[in-house]
């Protein structure tokens, strides 16, 4: 039943069909854990069939891969432009948006971390990071570029996912401080 070829194709039925459930995903985890989120409910809030969920998706667990990487991409999309600016717009830093994102979009990310997407959330980091780092001539700094990507994307991951888990959690501008002291200074220092 499944068609992998769904999940790359540009016909508009599909794509809006694709765009419905995710859309019903993401209320629906506002509403309810991971867990708790059956098919039928999915499938009802997004206005489409059962056979249809299937058609598109083997499982919520590939659903919830899609999403993963959707986010970090919007992640990167969204810190990366302030992070080659810094020095142009003081106060606004990479980490602050980084966390504020993630701070805004809390029950979504912690769903993500502990929900079973957190390896293709690093996986498709790693994938992102290592494209930006052969398109910037990474390892200028003097650590091997490799191992750098594996630190900056293991450690972006476990702060954020410790930092969601606290029971009283710092503030945005004090995770945003923590994270730009623990990894980002520790990769790019010239």
């Amino acid at each position: 039943m499944y068609q992998a070829h769904y999940s790359t194709t540009r016909n508009s039925r599909v794509v809006q069909t694709r765009l419905a459930l995710n859309r019903a995903f993401l209320a629906l985890l506002d509403e309810h854990g991971f867990e708790d989120i059956s098919i039928p409910d999915l499938t009802s809030k997004a206005g489409v069939s059962y056979t249809t969920f299937y058609r598109h998706y083997a499982s919520k667990e590939q659903l919830l891969d899609e999403i993963a990487k959707e986010e970090i991409h919007k992640l990167i999309d969204l810190t990366l432009p302030v992070f080659d600016h810094q020095a142009r717009a003081p106060g606004q830093s990479a980490s602050h948006v980084l966390a504020k994102y993630v701070s805004e979009h809390r029950h979504l990310w912690t769903t993500l971390l502990t929900g079973g997407a957190a390896p293709k959330l690093r996986e498709e980091f790693m994938l992102i990071a290592h494209g930006i780092a052969d398109d910037r001539g990474a390892g200028k700094n003097g650590l091997p570029a490799d191992m750098a990507i594996v630190f900056g994307v293991g450690a972006t991951l476990d702060l954020i996912a410790c930092w969601l888990k606290q029971k009283k959690p710092i503030s945005i501008k004090r995770f945003a401080s923590v994270y730009e002291r623990l990894v980002i200074n520790s990769i790019h220092r010239d």
